[in-house]
């Protein structure tokens, strides 16, 4: 009986580029994460207006709910900006400041004026 293969970089190289785009377009389709960080590599190799255009659109797309979130949809909020934001600071900014800096700004403003207000608030009187 044969051993278990390690999953590792030689033995991932060795199934090819071919195959592995296949497996990866089979799990993106079922992985809302993977789909958008194939689309965020790929729209980075085509440069950082095109990778700026998809940020930007993630960013539009990104539906706050009014209230403050649960504990689960807050990670995944904070998950989905922590990721745009490192695309704009190490991908983009670092290519074209201006308009890294003009993503920043927005992602900024996703946050509802409601949470940054409530948290500032909980924050400076050491409650939580």
């Amino acid at each position: 009986m044969l051993g278990r293969r390690k999953i590792t970089t030689e033995t991932l190289t060795e199934l090819g580029a071919q195959k592995l785009a296949e497996l990866l377009l089979a799990e993106a389709a079922g992985n809302r994460q993977l789909k958008q960080t194939l689309e965020l590599a790929i729209s980075a190799k085509e440069g950082p207006v095109a990778l700026g255009a998809t940020v930007r659109k993630r960013l539009a797309g990104s539906v706050m709910p009014r209230s403050m979130p649960s504990y689960g949809i807050s990670h995944e909020i904070i998950v989905e900006f922590d990721r745009l934001r490192t695309m704009i600071v190490e991908n983009i900014g670092l290519e074209n400041p201006r308009l890294g800096f003009d993503l920043l700004g927005s992602l900024l403003n996703c946050t509802p004026r409601s949470w940054s207000s409530s948290m500032t608030a909980t924050a400076l009187s050491g409650t939580s």
